[in-house]
């Protein structure tokens, strides 16, 4: 059960809220700030997975490494560094890139054959990010 809030409190923390929520999601400053604790997090992340996933061949083990999962939950502010370490390397993307976009470009021809699908999704890449 939830302590009981009076409602000036109540008042004062929805104002607090939408003052915070006003200038945080509009200050570029903010937002660049943002984007870089992110992108630190995403690299040191994305290393981790792969200095622990490079010696196994399950597709399976790969993406359900805990790092692997903690990248997908950094949500969509993840999505372009994840093409760019898409575009430089061979790494098993395909799976988060779905899990946080919701979209899945591979076309049905290419499943299976890596650099037709990862064509698929850097192609998705320059019309949706």
């Amino acid at each position: 059960m939830t302590p009981a809030i009076s409602i000036y409190a109540q008042s004062i923390k929805r104002n607090y809220d939408y003052t915070r929520n006003f200038y945080y999601r509009d200050s570029v400053y903010l937002n660049l700030l943002r984007n870089v604790e992110v992108k630190k997090k995403f690299e040191k992340l994305s290393s981790i997975w792969k200095i622990e996933t490079m010696l196994t061949s399950s597709s399976s083990d790969i993406v359900n490494n805990s790092a692997y999962q903690n990248i997908i939950k950094l949500g969509p502010i993840a999505l372009q560094f994840i093409i760019d370490d898409l575009k430089s390397n061979d790494a098993l993307w395909f799976f988060a890139l779905q899990s946080i976009s919701g979209e899945n470009p591979i076309k049905k021809e290419h499943q299976g054959i890596f650099s037709l699908m990862k064509q698929d999704w850097l192609n998705w890449a320059e019309n949706n990010l």
